[in-house]
């Protein structure tokens, strides 16, 4: 800040005391700020007249800080409330359109009243203001202890308010939490019949296909359904308690399709065939009608979803609208009417959605890409109830949102079911426990343990010399940074955000590059293994995927822009990143996943559809690759002269384990072949090429229960 930071002045009819927070009007009557107000307006007024953009107020005011737009926002609303002024027809602060903020009235620095000038030059004057204030002594005296009783007498009163804010939380008093399971496996994706006396759930573990269960409320324990050798998901009830819909998979045949379960005689009679897995399934109200999802590509090139009903007397299936290439859909669910379909609609990695459709495909969207969303359900015809890490949240129809639960750092719902008629609410609380592992392509399947706890460890990055990795973990209660080097695993601090991927070291093995996502604010962290520190780098809502290093100084980045993800580079100065910046030739280009070749001479990507990979050498127009994509979204990594990818994992009977071949594709022959199989690997995060092999996160053990709340939205 090269201007000098004003304290006390007058800004037009106000008197501004920074010192005391306190701003006075015409009449006298003073109203305290909000600190980060206060000094958000000492910055404005420390350059009148000169347009200070959002950027300079961020590192001013919010240094070494992530926050969010919106608390920018939040600060020049307050202080122009405060001072009668109006982003409209402005007084005092006005809005610069895509550049910033601009104080329009100049300042009038006066000299503080409460600083007295001790260099008089007559004597007897100030003797005589000394024996004034030491007469008055006594009564400053017990003024000051007065104050400072009331002082601590406050800060006692908030400690205990504090305290007590922590101990009893208003959202879980509120509701009755009963845990209605306690198993070692996974249970998931519950379902309620619609008198709330019947539950039927998925039974999840890491070496077993999946289990359907059901269990008759309020019995303990739950009957297995499942037929030899099948795979199942997303079990969903007619309107009769005795018949359920559910996904199945043959494992042997890898046939999928939709079968329908009488519970009562337990036979199953199938539906529907269908090519590729659904992302959700829900049965119609009056039975007639099943809805789910298919790729959009009917050659399923794409791997993004859209929503498709099937009505089993016409026996025809059809789409509900006209899918979007760059968007993906999931979980669709019947309204207790049968008049809409709820789903979610994926964006990003981490940016879902909530959308409702009728019947005829006018589609409404009712929340904002900022979340994961877990999952939905209809609690009346006109609100919708959804699972995301920072809670539970209601919908209605109309878009209006309330928080129901506020979930806490250690425990979160996910899946979420209703009933109607008992105002029983079912939820999942899960936990993935994963270890981070390096394999050896010249070596044995198995792999190295890197990391083992019983926690989510996700992706993790070796630097080149080997000497020291790091990884994100929840190991913390939140997500964060971790290292290890030799024998010590350490948390990096300073690091824990909503997401962290993305993990590319620098050729010189010193500094590491990660993506974060908190809020809904994107940026960039770098680690310096030799000081422990970390540096942050906010840019904006726009999603961001790193690709790798194009040289010491520059670092590839995508950037999602109105659905085109575009090509941009970050300069480093002292290993700060800049702004970012576009890449010359690539303005036509959609590079949603991209990786750099060792050499650095071509970049392969993957566009947002999800449809093709090309390879671009920066100069000529880039060539499609002859490669089928619909498996490839992050699980992919590159070498000079091949592209490896993991396949869909199907299940190995020999080992009864969930396994992944890993492909190779030739880049010069265009011939694909099978390097191995890997047991339990995580598709969903991003593999890191090694020398000789690679890095891959592998799933170790899934764990959750079912816990149901009794309560009443109406």
């Amino acid at each position: 800040m090269a201007n000098k930071l004003p304290s006390y002045f007058k800004l037009d009819t106000w008197l501004i005391d920074i010192d005391q927070n306190q701003i006075t009007d015409l009449d006298g009557k003073s109203s305290k700020l909000e600190p980060k107000s206060m000094l958000v307006l000492q910055y404005l007024a420390s350059k009148p007249r000169e347009t200070i953009s959002r950027d300079d107020l961020f590192e001013a005011c919010w240094p070494n800080q992530v926050v969010t737009e919106d608390a920018l926002n939040r600060v020049i609303s307050s202080l122009r409330r405060k001072l009668g002024d109006t982003a409209g027809s402005p007084k005092f602060i006005a809005t610069v359109r895509n550049a910033g903020y601009k104080l329009i009235v100049p300042i009038h620095e006066l000299d503080n009243p409460r600083f007295i000038d001790t260099t008089t030059s007559n004597s007897e004057e100030h003797l005589a203001t000394s024996q004034t204030l030491t007469e008055q002594k006594p009564v400053l005296q017990k003024k000051k202890i007065r104050s400072l009783v009331a002082i601590c007498f406050s800060l006692l009163l908030g400690c205990i308010i504090l305290i007590y804010s922590f101990q009893k939380d208003p959202e879980i008093a509120k509701h009755q939490f009963e845990r209605i399971s306690y198993n070692t496996q996974q249970n998931s994706m519950p379902k309620l019949a619609s008198n709330g006396e019947v539950l039927a759930f998925i039974q999840q573990s890491v070496n077993h296909p999946n289990k359907l269960k059901i269990r008759y409320l309020p019995d303990t324990y739950a009957e297995d359904i499942s037929a030899a050798n099948k795979h199942y998901l997303y079990p969903s009830f007619y309107n009769s308690a005795d018949n359920i819909a559910v996904l199945s998979q043959d494992i042997k045949t890898n046939l999928i399709q939709i079968e329908k379960i009488t519970l009562s005689n337990k036979t199953s009679e199938p539906l529907l065939k269908i090519p590729h897995m659904s992302h959700g399934l829900s049965v119609h109200p009056k039975g007639d009608e099943i809805v789910f999802t298919q790729p959009i590509s009917t050659n399923a090139q794409s791997q993004n979803h859209t929503i498709y009903t099937f009505n089993q007397k016409q026996q025809k299936m059809y789409p509900i609208f006209l899918p979007h290439s760059q968007y993906s859909d999931r979980l669709p669910n019947y309204s207790p009417s049968g008049e809409y379909i709820a789903f979610l609609r994926n964006k990003s990695q981490f940016q879902d959605a909530l959308f409702v459709s009728d019947m005829n495909g006018k589609t409404t969207q009712l929340s904002n890409y900022n979340d994961t969303i877990f999952d939905l359900t209809w609690i009346s015809n006109h609100q919708i109830i959804i699972t995301k890490n920072k809670g539970v949240y209601i919908f209605d129809l109309d878009k209006k949102e309330q928080i129901w639960h506020s979930a806490s750092p250690l425990q979160s719902y996910q899946e979420i079911t209703y009933s109607l008629d008992t105002k029983q609410l079912i939820l999942t609380a899960k936990q993935t426990i994963n270890t981070a592992n390096i394999f050896d392509l010249t070596n044995s399947t198995d792999g190295y343990l890197l990391t083992k706890a019983e926690a989510q460890d996700t992706e993790l990055s070796v630097n080149y010399n080997g000497t020291a990795f790091v990884f994100v973990t929840n190991r913390s209660g939140k997500k964060s940074l971790w290292f290890r080097k030799s024998n010590k695993t350490n948390i990096i601090k300073n690091t824990e955000a909503d997401e962290i991927y993305d993990l590319v070291w620098h050729p010189n093995n010193q500094y590491l590059v990660a993506a974060y996502k908190l809020q809904s604010e994107y940026g960039l962290m770098i680690y310096d293994l030799n000081t422990q520190t970390v540096y942050k780098k906010r840019y904006n809502k726009n999603p961001i995927h790193i690709i790798d290093w194009r040289n010491n100084q520059e670092l590839l980045i995508s950037v999602e822009n109105n659905l085109q993800w575009k090509l941009n580079t970050v300069s480093f100065n002292n290993f700060i990143p800049t702004a970012l910046r576009p890449i010359e030739n690539s303005a036509e280009l959609d590079i949603f996943q991209g990786r750099l070749s060792p050499n650095k001479k071509t970049l392969y990507f993957l566009t947002s559809n999800k449809s093709h990979i090309f390879s671009w050498d920066f100069k000529a127009s880039p060539q499609v690759i002859n490669l089928k994509t619909e498996n490839i979204y992050r699980n992919w990594f590159v070498d000079n002269t091949k592209l490896f990818h993991f396949n869909l994992p199907t299940w190995n009977r020999s080992t009864n384990q969930k396994v992944a071949d890993l492909i190779a594709f030739d880049f010069k022959t265009q011939a694909t072949s099978i390097i191995k199989q890997y047991p339990n690997i995580q598709m969903q995060y991003r593999p890191q090429r090694l020398i000789n092999g690679f890095t891959a996160v592998k799933n170790n053990k899934l764990q959750g229960d079912l816990w149901l709340i009794e309560t009443n939205f109406d």
